[in-house]
């Protein structure tokens, strides 16, 4: 998301510097609302795993499923296990006790993000900027293109509560398992 799309999107008036401030902090609850990383790169992720076949999810969504993968049982390379774009490694029965490391790239590049996924993130921006200025009033206001919703907001913590059309936004890009 760019400084423009976020006052576009919020109604905002924003100097680049405090814009991507506020695209951050909206990026980094999207993120831990949905379990996902979104910006694209390589990574590597550590699972401590029982011993037997089993399953684990990365964080990176979408994976890129074009980049090399690299998935080891304490150092040792192993190919016996089966990776889906979603994120959910599963990998062989045969498998020891001890930590399973998965190097990957996955993630959105910048021009790749989806809308209800940079749409929410301006909600977000644009609901903790609020909240800071609120001082500890409980009404809400989201604009987005034009149309804006303003409501009383019960006390309590958490996305559905900042800024629930961003938390609906973004259900379908909840992490799961299965």
């Amino acid at each position: 998301m760019t400084p423009e799309e976020l006052n576009r999107y919020t109604g905002l008036i924003l100097e680049e510097a405090e814009a991507n401030i506020w695209i951050l902090a909206g990026q980094q609850v999207a993120e831990g609302y949905t379990n996902r990383t979104f910006s694209y790169g390589e990574r590597t992720e550590q699972f401590a795993v029982e011993r037997g076949g089993g399953s684990v999810l990365l964080s990176a969504y979408p994976l890129d499923m074009s980049a090399p993968v690299t998935v080891a049982l304490d150092g040792e390379e192993r190919g016996d296990y089966v990776l889906y774009q979603s994120g959910l490694l599963s990998y062989g029965r045969g498998l020891d006790a001890g930590t399973l490391s998965v190097t990957y790239s996955g993630g959105y590049r910048p021009h790749l993000v989806p809308e209800p996924i940079k749409i929410a993130v301006a909600l977000i921006a644009g609901a903790l900027k609020s909240a800071g200025q609120s001082d500890g009033q409980q009404i809400v206001s989201e604009k987005l293109d034009g149309y804006s919703v303003t409501y009383a907001q019960t006390t309590g913590i958490g996305l559905q509560k900042l800024a629930p059309a961003a938390a609906a936004l973004l259900r379908p890009y909840i992490a799961k398992a299965w």
